[in-house]
C-alpha cells in the first residue's frame, strides 16, 4: 500500500514538473518565428536599422545631383555629395559643385566667337526628415561658388567667391532607413542680383539622390 501511494505521488510530481517546463511545439515554433522576424526587422542586408547601432562607415550616404543640357547652350553640372546619418532622421554632409557652360556661335551674329567658362565650389548641408508621417524634409545649405564677375573699375572679368545660404523643404521618397530621392525647393537668403549664380531669382529647384 505504501509503495502504491509513493508511486502515485512520484508520478503526480513528475507530471507537474514536466508540465511546468514543457512548451507546446506550436508555441515554440511561433516564438522562434517571432524571434527570427524581430531579428530580420532589426537589420537590413546585415546593416542595423537603428542608426545608433551602426558603425561610422555604415552611416555614410553617397549621392548628389546631375544636370546635362546640349545644343546652342551646353550646360553640365556635377554635384556629388557625402552625407552622414546623425540620427535616423537627420543627415549632415559636404559636397562639391562643378559647372561647365558653353555658348555656341550666336545665330543672330554670324562669326561671333564661342564662349565657355567653368564654375566650381563646395557646400555643407543638413537635411531633416520630418517624423510626422508625411514624406517631407527640411533642408539647409551654405555654399561658396567661384564665379567670373565683371569688375567695372578694372574693366574686366575677375574670379570671386560668392556665398549662398539656401533654406527650404523637400518632398522625399525614402529608400531603406537612410537616404532617398529629394525634390527640393530652396530660397537663397543671401541672393544678390549682381553677384549670385542665378541673377534672376533666389529660388533653386533641384532633384537630389542619397543612397
Amino acid at each position: 500500500m505504501k509503495s502504491r501511494i509513493f508511486t502515485t505521488v512520484f508520478v503526480l510530481l513528475s507530471s507537474l514538473s514536466f508540465a511546468q517546463y514543457y512548451e507546446p511545439m506550436s508555441r515554440r515554433s511561433a516564438s522562434s518565428s517571432d524571434s527570427a522576424s524581430t531579428s530580420a526587422e532589426s537589420t537590413t542586408n546585415n546593416v542595423p536599422t537603428d542608426v545608433s547601432r551602426r558603425s561610422f562607415g555604415q552611416r555614410l550616404l553617397y549621392g548628389g545631383s546631375l544636370q546635362l543640357s546640349f545644343g546652342s547652350v551646353t550646360y553640365v553640372e556635377l554635384a556629388p555629395r557625402v552625407g552622414y546619418l546623425v540620427t535616423n532622421d537627420l543627415i549632415a554632409g559636404v559636397g562639391v559643385n562643378y559647372i561647365y557652360v558653353r555658348y555656341a556661335e550666336n545665330i543672330s551674329y554670324p562669326g561671333s566667337p564661342e564662349v565657355s567658362f567653368s564654375l566650381y565650389g563646395g557646400n555643407v548641408y543638413s537635411t531633416y526628415n520630418l517624423p510626422i508621417g508625411l514624406p517631407l524634409a527640411l533642408h539647409g545649405e551654405f555654399e561658396a561658388m567661384n564665379l567670373e564677375l565683371w569688375n567695372p573699375q578694372e574693366f574686366e572679368y575677375q574670379r570671386e567667391w560668392v556665398p549662398a545660404l539656401r533654406l527650404g523643404a523637400a518632398y522625399v521618397q525614402r529608400i531603406g532607413s537612410g537616404g532617398g530621392v529629394y525634390l527640393m525647393a530652396l530660397y537663397d537668403v543671401l541672393h544678390d542680383p549682381n553677384r549670385s549664380l542665378n541673377p534672376f531669382s533666389p529660388w533653386t529647384f533641384r532633384i537630389s539622390f542619397m543612397f
